[in-house]
């Protein structure tokens, strides 16, 4: 049985560390590194030399799509399978348009995750049973990709704006202040080119319509 060399990327101590040993009793993986942070990523599969990197999609210093850029570029030779606790539309369009070579839902379970990395070391492409009928396609995907640039907390306040929720109501939601909020929204309204929340409620809509109905 060959050894299949993994490499755990999450900004969580307790995950990454728990992931590890876990996959540590399967007698055919090995864990060579554990990084918490894109940096740290890069320099440990330059030196561990993984078959396959375990890679949260929701860093906090980077957008899951450029984590998995720069780890591709590092090493070309590496599979890179996406765990995520997310599984909307954004984030489908996102796995989708990488061409990564597995998305994992953390809610699946280790089942679902130990044949996620036999599938794809044997050459195969492994999309979590729970998500195939929600997969976006390519024109819808092309309609959400300005979402794929939005951290993950920057999406939920949007599917909440969406939703006609108030500053104040997200802010009781979320837990935060109605300055954080704000704040929030003004970045977001910046980096999608939008004018107010009344255009970012339409943009939502007018990219969430098709898929939702797969849902």
């Amino acid at each position: 049985m060959k050894e299949i060399r993994i490499m755990v990327v999450d900004d969580h101590k307790l995950v990454r560390e728990g992931l590890s040993k876990l996959l540590e009793l399967e007698k055919d993986f090995k864990v060579v590194g554990q990084a918490s942070s894109c940096d740290e990523a890069i320099r440990k599969v330059l030196s561990c030399n993984p078959d396959l990197v375990l890679v949260d999609m929701n860093m906090p210093e980077v957008s899951g799509a450029e984590l998995a850029d720069r780890l591709r570029r590092a090493c070309p030779s590496c599979k890179v399978v996406a765990v995520t606790a997310y599984d909307d539309p954004a984030t489908l369009a996102q796995f989708e348009r990488m061409r990564l070579d597995g998305f994992v839902l953390k809610a699946s379970g280790l089942k679902e995750l130990f044949s996620a990395i036999r599938t794809v070391m044997d050459g195969g492409r492994y999309l979590d049973p729970k998500v195939e009928a929600k997969m976006p396609s390519p024109q819808e995907s092309t309609e959400l990709r300005p979402l794929e640039e939005l951290t993950p907390r920057e999406r939920e306040i949007v599917d909440l704006v969406a939703q006609g929720y108030s500053n104040r109501d997200i802010a009781e939601k979320l837990v935060i202040s109605q300055k954080t909020v704000k704040n929030h929204i003004s970045r977001i309204l910046k980096k999608l080119g939008l004018r107010d929340r009344t255009q970012l409620a339409i943009m939502v809509h007018r990219g969430l319509k098709a898929v939702m109905r797969k849902t």
